[in-house]
């Protein structure tokens, strides 16, 4: 585990709300956060405006569409979708 990661897990089990992540390496980055989401026992979710709300599926490696909802794709989903 690299300092980063240990950094990212430590702000997540502290329950940090906002953590901002800034850098070019994405496949690093993706890979960090897939790693302390398995490690924390956590769900992985991935939002944009143009796909919605997508969760991560460890399983096939991939984020998995939550339904196709149009709903999912306001910028307000993120936070009325976390508020449940």
């Amino acid at each position: 585990m690299n300092l980063q990661e240990t950094q990212l897990i430590n702000l997540l089990k502290v329950n940090t709300k906002i953590i901002q992540i800034i850098g070019y390496e994405t496949l690093l980055i993706h890979a960090n956060l897939v790693d302390a989401a398995r490690e924390l026992g956590r769900d992985l979710y991935h939002w944009n405006h143009i796909e919605g709300i997508k969760k991560w599926d460890a399983g096939n490696g991939v984020f998995s569409d939550k339904g196709g909802e149009p709903q999912a794709r306001r910028p307000e989903m993120p936070c009325t979708f976390f508020a449940k």
